[in-house]
């Protein structure tokens, strides 16, 4: 065993990543418990450390034990998973790519970096750019507020969190930190820049707000507290699609968006339903009417809501959105003329 350890111990870290990252996939849940925000800080805490001995044996010429890479990358993988599996949540691909991203940053970079010098700055870019994903997701659970100040708190947090981190490397690996410390104040702004971006042009979802439940129905009731949708019976091979993708009503004639987006205890905020058509001649899409409504955290499915719209022959969609415009999910559907097809009624 030893010995294919060794033989192999190139790619461990990489193996190593992976694990990490179905661990976490497997027994994380929602973003306020403190389960799961504990974890996160434990993994942080402890690539942290690791990144720490490398750069210290780095510094005394010291060779590298097996161990401290594959800890390390252990550490990203739990982490980067975690993370990964509170952010899809949102149920968007803006949602999504940017931990793809990150996994495959992490993959390439842990195989290409194989100095011992780019190796340190390779881990410290990305424990920075972690630790700021993870800020993102911690400051509003701890403030109960999502507004753009709440991001530039998160920003500022995980800057006063890698500059103590950097502080701790000057005492343990000066000329390590020396070296090094022009490229990594290049690489921390430029992720900073980046992610302050990415905020701003909604890329990175709401969270920790998630899209638990969304589609547009031909009929969607309140009834002793819970809600019945109905939408058209689909073919046999379609039995996943749970809400009206085409619909067929007289035109006009009225549907229905139903949501449930979960928010944190003791979150209230609103949310908004935008109703918007596929405008044939100008190849774009025309918003036609938005509806908002409050939501209060703390209910694991999900606050449910939904709004009604008058509808003509088209193509239609209803994006869930946050008062600054944050995608949160979005039902598509076709108004077709046809006969109506028969109806399932469901308790949402």
């Amino acid at each position: 065993m030893i010995s294919f350890l060794k033989k192999h111990k190139e790619h461990l870290p990489a193996l190593a990543l992976v694990a990490g990252l179905v661990w976490d996939a497997l027994t994380l849940g929602r973003p306020d418990q403190l389960y799961a925000n504990m974890v996160l800080l434990a993994y942080l805490l402890i690539a942290g450390f690791c990144i720490v001995l490398l750069a210290r044996r780095e510094a005394l010429n010291k060779e590298q034990k097996l161990f401290l890479p594959i800890v390390t990358q252990f550490s990203f993988g739990n982490l980067a998973g975690g993370l990964l599996v509170l952010y899809m949540g949102s149920a968007t691909l803006s949602g999504n790519w940017p931990f793809l991203l990150i996994l495959f940053g992490l993959l390439v970079g842990n195989e290409v970096a194989r100095t011992r010098h780019a190796q340190v700055r390779f881990n410290v870019s990305v424990y920075y750019f972690l630790a700021l994903l993870y800020f993102i997701l911690l400051v509003p659970i701890v403030t109960r507020t999502i507004e753009s100040w709440t991001f530039l708190l998160s920003l500022f947090a995980s800057i006063l969190f890698i500059s103590g981190f950097l502080l701790v490397l000057r005492f343990t690996a000066k000329d390590i930190l020396n070296k090094d410390k022009g490229v990594l104040a290049q690489s921390i702004f430029s992720i900073a820049v980046l992610f302050s971006a990415f905020f701003y042009l909604h890329i990175i979802p709401p969270v920790p707000l998630a899209a638990r439940d969304i589609g547009i129905f031909h009929n969607v009731e309140k009834m002793n507290g819970n809600y019945v949708v109905s939408y058209e019976k689909r073919e046999w091979y379609s039995f996943w699609k749970k809400s009206d993708t085409e619909a067929h009503i007289r035109t006009p004639g009225t549907l229905f968006c139903y949501s449930a987006v979960f928010a944190p205890t003791d979150i209230n905020i609103p949310v908004y339903h935008v109703w918007e058509k596929f405008n044939e001649s100008q190849k774009a899409w025309e918003e036609l009417g938005r509806f908002n409504f409050p939501i209060l955290g703390g209910r694991e499915l999900g606050y449910r809501g939904y709004s009604e719209k008058t509808v003509t022959e088209g193509v239609w969609r209803c994006s869930v959105t946050t008062e600054s415009g944050a995608l949160l999910g979005r039902a598509v559907t076709e108004v077709a003329p046809g006969a109506l097809r028969e109806l399932i009624t469901e308790v949402r």
